[in-house]
C-alpha cells in the first residue's frame, strides 16, 4: 500500500474545499471597491490561506511546466493541468468578490496571482 504524497493531499483537500470558497466568496459581505481593500484584504485572505490556496495569489505555488518529455516527446503535464483547475476556481472566487469597477480593473486577467 502506497501512502499519498503530501502534494496529492493537499490537492484532494484543496480541490474539495475549493468548492467551498467559491460558495462563501458568492456571499461575501464585502465586496472590494475604490474605498474598503484592508477591509476586503482582511476577510479573503483567510479563506486563502486556510484553504492552502494563498500560494496561487503571492507566488509561492507556481505553475508546473505546461508539458513533459516522455521517451523524448512533449505530452501535457498533468501536474499542469490540476494546478491549472485549482487556479481557476481562485480566480473565479476572487472575482466574486470584487464590485463592477473592481472588476473592470482585472477583466481578462486569468491567473489569480494576476487578478
Amino acid at each position: 500500500m502506497t501512502t499519498p504524497t503530501a502534494r496529492s493531499s493537499v490537492f484532494v483537500a484543496s480541490s474539495s474545499l475549493l468548492i467551498s470558497l467559491a460558495a462563501l466568496t458568492n456571499n461575501f459581505s464585502t465586496h472590494l471597491n475604490a474605498d474598503n481593500y484592508l477591509l476586503w484584504h482582511d476577510q479573503i485572505t483567510p479563506l486563502l490561506i486556510y484553504n492552502d490556496l494563498y500560494g496561487h495569489i503571492d507566488g509561492t505555488d507556481p505553475p508546473p511546466s505546461k508539458t513533459i518529455l516522455i521517451d523524448g516527446a512533449a505530452s501535457s503535464n498533468p501536474e499542469y493541468a490540476r494546478w491549472f483547475k485549482i487556479d481557476q476556481l481562485v480566480v473565479g472566487g476572487i472575482k466574486n468578490t470584487l464590485s463592477s469597477t473592481a472588476y473592470a480593473e482585472v477583466l481578462g486577467q486569468n491567473i489569480a496571482k494576476d487578478s
